[in-house]
């Protein structure tokens, strides 16, 4: 990846504070090789967030992979809905390094999420600054007990709900909003 925004180092008390806790979600065009990324939301524990359809570059379009049934049966977001609504590259960029420079992001694909983003900013010829994470790395950190409650109340929130990039980052901060509730009923 030209611009490498992943952050691989173990987490600890000193590199990571839990009550500034943000999560990045993207959608695609689908999983091909050529897949572009087409909708991004990140949302923060103490409210902030930022979501915004990506309008495709002509590259993407000539030479992308769209995958018809994650148009239709996932995300259900359209070309033409992208076009119609979708910012341009270099705005979404803007608005991501604007809102989250110098913070660390967790995401649940840190393999595609970053993959997807790193075409953002290389289409855009932006180098980010922020941070992404996987969320492997947090229950690493946290340990089995913590990440066992997390998932489960995860699983609860993502039932029956359309697949969107706001909507997964919600989930994943209502999630570690509910957390301390659901550790203190498991210690019971």
């Amino acid at each position: 990846m030209l611009f490498d925004m992943s952050y691989t180092a173990p987490l600890t008390k000193h590199n990571f504070i839990e009550s500034e806790f943000l999560f990045l979600d993207i959608e695609s065009s689908g999983f091909g090789d050529a897949s572009y990324p087409i909708e991004v939301a990140w949302m923060s524990e103490q409210g902030l967030s930022d979501d915004f359809l990506i309008k495709p570059c002509a590259d993407w379009l000539e030479r992308g992979y769209w995958d018809d049934h994650a148009e239709h049966s996932v995300h259900g977001i359209s070309k033409a809905q992208l076009l119609a609504e979708g910012i341009d590259t270099f705005s979404a960029v803007s608005r991501l390094n604007e809102s989250l420079q110098g913070k660390l992001l967790f995401c649940d694909m840190l393999a595609l999420d970053g993959e997807w983003l790193t075409t953002l900013f290389i289409q855009a010829r932006v180098a980010p600054f922020f941070k992404l994470a996987d969320i492997n790395q947090l229950y690493e950190f946290w340990g089995a007990d913590k990440t066992d409650a997390f998932k489960q109340i995860i699983n609860q929130l993502a039932r029956d709900k359309q697949h969107r990039a706001r909507s997964d980052a919600e989930h994943y901060i209502q999630a570690f909003k509910q957390l301390p509730e659901a550790l203190a009923r498991h210690f019971e």
